[in-house]
């Protein structure tokens, strides 16, 4: 055991020193440089309405995860967001019930300044995927897994989304601090 753990505390300092020699930085932190952050520029990103309830959720997560490094009022960005949702049916038995579904979400995300007209300065597809059981389950409880699929794919996509924005960010600062 004691040998495990030793082993453990040396593949962990040789990441650690791996991620830093490559100029890795955290999202939601300190710059070691004292550069500035993504997760700063991360909360003057204003998200854009999205149709539907679907749209809703993914609003809410994105503005969940774009206000962990703090919340500002005065936006200089907003992010517009085209969202579906699709349920497959995947399991159909030979009376045509249905036993399982899947449910493909998908986003075009595009973020602008803030002033009307400003062209688009990036932007994204991101997908994700999330499957759900209907084997002798009563409507509502079907219904409630899909929900709860849909919020799961939500979240995903929204991580995904941010990740990228801040990706951009962080190449901006990057740049902007190169000589």
């Amino acid at each position: 055991m004691k040998l495990r753990g030793t082993f453990a505390a040396l593949v962990f300092a040789a990441v650690t020193v791996a991620l830093g020699g490559c100029g890795f930085q955290p999202v939601y932190g300190s710059a070691a440089n004292g550069g500035a952050v993504p997760a700063a520029e991360l909360a003057f990103v204003d998200v854009g309405l999205i149709p539907n309830r679907e749209g809703q959720v993914l609003r809410q997560e994105i503005q969940r995860r774009l206000e962990r490094g703090g919340r500002s009022d005065a936006k200089k960005y907003v992010l517009s967001v085209g969202y579906s949702v699709a349920l497959e049916g995947l399991g159909v038995l030979q009376d045509t019930s249905v036993t399982r579904y899947r449910v493909h979400g998908r986003a075009n995300w595009t973020l602008r300044g803030a002033e009307p007209g400003t062209p688009a300065i990036t932007g994204g597809l991101v997908r994700s995927m999330d499957a759900v059981n209907a084997i002798n389950q009563q409507f509502f409880a079907v219904d409630q897994s899909a929900d709860a699929a849909r919020v799961r794919v939500a979240s995903d996509i929204a991580e995904q989304i941010v990740s990228q924005v801040a990706s951009y960010f962080a190449a901006k600062d990057a740049s902007r601090q190169s000589p």
